[in-house]
């Protein structure tokens, strides 16, 4: 990497162009070109509409082919403000650029950040654990934080330059981080769950129906269609699901064009859908339902269980 003007691992798309239809999204898993981009050039392919990932063997997006990455990138939708962002100590220091979504508006602010690695990442695992390291310390979106990872281009962008990059070491941390907040999932539930899938849902937490009417979680029953409370919902695209283990209520994301019934099963501790509402991401793994004495079987472990909650719940920063 020379120290004038360094160059970045990613590949790119030039058959996903902005945020493409479900038709356009299946060309998604191959044609990837890698190429080593100076932050100007990474601008310009973003601006070309083309998708960004890291740099996969023989162009196709798998996470067993991943090869290396020069960046990391976190997707806001909801929290913190452009502004926020622009301000915040760790993005001033680290970040190179930030740039809008297609679904950016002045009154909702979607953006993304790029943050260039001073060393490039060569382990997918790693790679994951350094994205879910970085959406816990800014609290952003945490369902790009698997190794197949793409993120769109959008032609219209606004740019925010920046001047930091990542070191070594700041990327050893979030992998660290990333990796420890797995592993408390894990410990909680007996298996590895997606992160998005463990946010608390209490019994008295309020849902609104597709009625329109506002109940509490413990006062309906399962297959009843609600705004995801996990989402800024404006259609009911959630359905209440029942837990096998204690009768209690859960609520899981449908994609497009399933009936409003259960296909799996979570459970009142358990969200089976990503920020993003991306079914996929949050229901490649089975999800066990989590019985209520969740606090009390991390109660060991005080400290860690605080941080670990404080992550799961949507907020613009995380107090570690």
């Amino acid at each position: 990497m020379s120290a004038g003007n360094p160059t970045y691992s990613l590949s790119i798309n030039p058959s996903v162009i902005d945020k493409p239809d479900q038709a356009g999204r299946g060309r998604s898993s191959k044609n990837w070109q890698r190429i080593e981009a100076t932050r100007g050039e990474l601008c310009d392919q973003i601006l070309r509409g083309y998708a960004i990932a890291p740099q996969f063997k023989n162009g196709r997006r798998k996470a067993v082919d991943f090869e290396r990455a020069g960046f990391l990138a976190a997707d806001v939708d909801d929290g913190m403000t452009l502004e926020d962002t622009k301000d915040n100590a760790f993005v001033r220091q680290h970040a190179s650029l930030i740039h809008t979504t297609a679904s950016h508006t002045p009154e909702k602010n979607r953006y993304r950040i790029f943050f260039l690695l001073d060393n490039a990442i060569h382990d997918p695992q790693d790679w994951a654990d350094a994205q879910l390291g970085l959406a816990i310390v800014l609290g952003s979106d945490r369902s790009v934080s698997d190794a197949a990872r793409m993120f769109f281009g959008n032609s219209s962008a606004a740019f925010f330059p920046l001047c930091g990059s990542m070191p070594t070491h700041v990327v050893a941390d979030l992998i660290e981080r990333g990796r420890a907040a797995r592993a408390q999932i894990r410990e909680a539930d007996g298996r590895l769950l997606p992160v998005d899938s463990a946010r608390r849902i209490a019994g008295a937490e309020l849902v609104k129906l597709a009625t329109g009417e506002t109940v509490r979680m413990d006062e309906i029953g399962p297959n009843v269609s609600v705004h995801c409370p996990n989402h800024d919902d404006a259609d009911p695209s959630a359905f209440t699901v029942p837990s096998n283990r204690n009768g209690t209520i859960g609520i899981a994301r449908r994609p497009s064009g399933l009936p409003t019934r259960a296909t799996g099963t979570t459970s009142m501790l358990s969200i089976a859908c990503s920020r993003k509402g991306d079914w996929a991401s949050s229901s490649r793994i089975p999800i066990r339902p989590a019985s209520t004495d969740f606090f009390h079987r991390t109660r060991h472990s005080k400290s860690s269980s605080r941080r670990f909650f404080q992550g799961c719940i949507t907020s613009p920063a995380l107090r570690w």
